[in-house]
């Protein structure tokens, strides 16, 4: 999670998570447009590519040149829920490495509320709840 405002440099962002019921969320990333004049934000844009199942809890980072990184629970790999990752370099319009899976365990554990932050040189770093030994832990990748 970014907690200081200068590693944005700039690029003001709004991560909105809507709750639509006890058991969903969607995840809403809008980044600002000044070509479209009165509106301040970008149309909503979907960072996840599937969407069969849950996906919620996200957390982004921003780097010092507008890269976007966003880590989230997702539970398309049946009923557990594991840790994914996808970024943008174009401000948020498209995103590549939609299904890449941060947990490296594929046993049928949970792994939950994300949180990933990046350094001064562009290193990626998460953190999340790791249930795999039966309690939870701490999960780290980078």
């Amino acid at each position: 999670m970014i907690r200081k405002p200068e590693l944005l440099k700039g690029l003001a962002m709004v991560l909105s998570l809507c709750m639509l019921s006890a058991a969903f969320a969607a995840l809403l990333l809008v980044v600002p447009d000044t070509a479209r004049g009165d509106a301040p934000f970008s149309d909503n844009e979907l960072v996840n590519t599937v969407n069969s199942w849950n996906q919620e809890a996200p957390s982004i980072a921003v780097d010092s040149t507008g890269n976007i990184y966003v880590a989230w629970e997702d539970q398309r790999s049946t009923t557990n829920w594991d840790i994914y990752f996808a970024n943008s370099t174009d401000g948020g319009t498209t995103w590549s490495n939609p299904d890449v899976r941060i947990n490296s365990d594929s046993t049928a554990t949970d792994h939950n509320n994300p949180a990933i932050a990046v350094d001064d040189v562009g290193k990626l770093y998460a953190v999340w709840e790791n249930d795999s030994a039966g309690e939870a832990d701490i999960g780290f990748a980078n």
